[in-house]
């Protein structure tokens, strides 16, 4: 996690490069920061219901807590005769910010890169490095990088992380479940609370650099419901795949439920076409689209199967339509 000396690194930095004359001295500081940085190669997600609700959310419901509304989800549905254990969410912009649309796998994504390189101990990192998490290909540096689009996608996403401020109130939960020593957690900060400077070298290449200012919010009460994962983001390198923004969602979120259903052997050994389709918002896609996306799902099974995450999977139809992925570990 980000230490202390980490967080006044960061506010000496904003100094040092508020000092800088020309644009070539500002460039230089980065080249020496961006040279520093060791990438994760372990990938560390938030794997709760908080994030769970706040990053599949619909438009509909995005627009109802943009305005103001306060959501709840159930985190513990007739406990012991004390009915339903709630907590309290709020999500808004922050100040100066006016982004409208929901979360997206792609945004949980690359939040779970930065928190991971977090806890790698870099105080800073760059798209082309999120973008090797997001692929898996954590070990290839600069023979891995990202195109215009993805490059695009990702400060997009980048953005849109630090636009958004989420509230919550745990204080029912951890009393209830005896978590935290019984005391309250609350949240109230940018769901990537973060500054950036976005800028290229004289010869075009991408030199922008994201510096993390606190830790995500949300992390203090996953850890409290010991609600982490953890694994090798290597099995995100499928072979002669294209890492395009849809197969990027379709892999990030099959490993996740891969590794969670691994960590929670008591849950079926299934995804469903159809959940994965949603949580990744091509449900109402062309026959085409969804086509290649069975593809995608298929060509990274039969590569976990070979990396050995997995011992085998089969493909399972209902009225002729394929359905889900059955897999075995």
């Amino acid at each position: 996690m980000l230490s202390d000396d980490c967080i006044r690194h960061t506010t000496k930095l904003q100094v040092l490069l508020a000092a800088c004359d020309t644009s070539e001295e500002r460039e230089d500081v980065l080249r020496k920061i961006r040279a520093q940085i060791y990438p994760s190669r372990t990938r560390v997600e938030i794997n709760d219901k908080l994030i769970k609700y706040a990053f599949n959310l619909s438009d509909a419901g995005t627009e109802a807590l943009l305005g103001g509304e306060t959501f709840r989800i159930v985190e513990k549905k007739d406990f012991k005769n004390m009915g339903d254990i709630t907590t309290a969410y709020k999500i808004l912009n922050a100040a100066g910010y006016t982004i409208q649309r929901p979360a997206r796998e792609f945004d949980r994504d690359v939040l779970s890169v930065c928190i991971s390189e977090q806890y790698a101990d870099n105080w800073c990192t760059t798209p082309a490095i999120i973008y090797r998490g997001l692929t898996g290909k954590v070990g290839k540096g600069s023979d891995a990088k990202p195109s215009k689009e993805q490059l695009a996608a990702i400060i997009d996403s980048i953005k849109f992380l630090m636009s958004r401020i989420i509230q919550y109130d745990a204080a029912e939960l951890c009393q209830s479940m005896n978590l935290n020593n019984r005391q309250p957690i609350r949240g109230n900060d940018q769901i990537l609370p973060a500054w950036f400077i976005e800028s290229s070298t004289a010869n075009g290449n991408d030199a922008t650099v994201i510096f993390f200012d606190r830790e995500c919010p949300l992390l203090k009460l996953a850890g409290a419901k010991k609600q982490m994962l953890t694994y090798e983001s290597r099995f995100l390198d499928v072979p002669h795949q294209q890492n395009t923004f849809m197969n990027i969602e379709l892999k990030n979120y099959a490993l996740r439920r891969v590794q969670e259903i691994i960590a929670h052997k008591q849950m079926r050994h299934i995804l469903t076409f159809g959940d994965i389709f949603s949580k990744c918002r091509i449900e109402n896609a062309s026959n085409d689209i969804k086509m290649n996306a069975r593809n995608t799902l298929i060509a990274f099974f039969k590569h976990i199967k070979n990396e050995s995450l997995i011992k085998d999977f089969e493909l399972t139809k209902k009225r002729n339509a394929f359905y889900s992925i059955k897999f075995s570990f």
